[in-house]
């Protein structure tokens, strides 16, 4: 079942005069157009999902969320700050699980003239949510190291029991698979310290990267991961969205900073619903169709990886008699059992059976 990303984009894209100094050997316009390829590339650029990685991956399942910003001096310098966003609503533990990838690609011009570089990254939730409670922070890597060519970010976490997501069909749900995630991805970061400042009590993720200037052009970029935590009843009534707020910043002196941030809306993980529902069948239609054609069962709580049968008249249909659209739809094939009366239409999922009020007339002839 496939998923889909949603970019929310803001960036500022500037073109400073020359200050003078060597040419760069990788000049801003190459960069900016690679910044524009994500911008305006026919689907949304989404962090590959690793070859390791279980099938109960959530960002197999789940659709991403995804928003960048990026800032240049009059330099030529560049900072990019992207967030990507997937989420899960645990019912048992009654808590959502937001995981994050922070992207941050820091682009520094020889015409600083810095004698340090010192490039920073990180996120804060407690901005722009009214929440009742901190989130929880889980696992923030990378970890302090000191990378002399290449090192890792690497990230395991896991939510057990019954949860539910939300794709482009609509809403989906597991009970008992639980899902994971699974991320390596390889950094290139020579002569580099990574110094990892998050602080726990308030749920902050954050990251120092320390370099040495380069005599020449240079690109970094850092995957930070962690996971927020935050329980159904922090929640204000009524709430539809978790607010991520990151930046990002390059600091080539005292005086001379270079910063981004990003502001990224996620919408929660299962809407309004906070308990899985049994199926509920709302109509059929058209509610009169020959024997071999086609049509729709609309309800509620029929999410397509609970759905078991579906049932006409009391008879089960095959599992090529119908196809599970999302949690409000189904697309049925009438099955080849016309009669006079209309005939009960009922959905099982492995939550239970559906209402048999709903009907579906199957006539020998045509519909009158």
């Amino acid at each position: 079942m496939g998923t889909s990303a949603h970019d929310y984009t803001a960036r500022i894209f500037s073109h400073p005069s020359n200050t003078g100094g060597r040419s760069p050997v990788r000049k801003p316009g190459e960069y900016t157009i690679e910044l524009l390829s994500r911008v305006f590339s026919a689907t949304a650029i989404v962090p590959q999902t690793p070859s390791d990685s279980p099938s109960n991956d959530l960002t197999k399942l789940a659709d991403s969320k995804s928003s960048s910003h990026v800032t240049s001096d009059a330099n030529r310098s560049q900072v990019n700050i992207m967030n990507t966003v997937w989420d899960v609503r645990a019912f048992q533990n009654t808590t959502d699980y937001y995981y994050v990838q922070e992207e941050a690609d820091f682009f520094y011009s020889v015409n600083e003239n810095a004698q340090t570089w010192l490039n920073s990254a990180g996120s804060d939730p407690n901005h722009y949510n009214q929440l009742s409670s901190i989130p929880g922070l889980i696992d923030p890597v990378p970890g302090n190291t000191v990378c002399t060519n290449t090192t890792s970010s690497s990230f395991t976490w896991s939510a057990s029991g019954s949860v539910g997501w939300n794709q482009t069909q609509g809403l989906n749900a597991s009970t008992g698979g639980g899902v994971s995630v699974t991320k390596t991805k390889a950094l290139s970061c020579p002569q580099t310290i990574i110094t990892n400042q998050s602080n726990p009590s308030l749920s902050q993720p954050g990251w120092l990267y320390s370099s040495p200037v380069p005599n020449q052009v240079q690109t970094n970029i850092f995957i930070n991961q962690w996971v927020w935590e935050v329980p159904f009843k922090s929640y204000p009534s009524g709430t539809q969205s978790f607010t991520i707020e990151s930046g990002a910043a390059s600091k080539f002196s005292d005086t001379n900073f270079l910063t981004s941030s990003v502001i990224l809306p996620v919408p929660l993980p299962f809407g309004d619903t906070f308990a899985l529902q049994n199926p509920t069948v709302l109509s059929a239609n058209p509610n009169c169709v020959l024997p071999g054609s086609t049509f729709a069962i609309n309800g509620t709580g029929m999410y397509p990886a609970l759905v078991t049968g579906v049932v006409i008249g009391g008879m089960p249909l095959t599992a090529s008699q119908y196809s599970k659209g999302s949690d409000t739809l189904l697309q049925v094939i009438a099955p080849n059992q016309p009669g006079e009366a209309p005939q009960p239409v009922v959905v099982q999922t492995a939550l239970g059976l559906s209402n048999s009020n709903v009907t579906i007339e199957i006539p020998y002839l045509f519909c009158g």
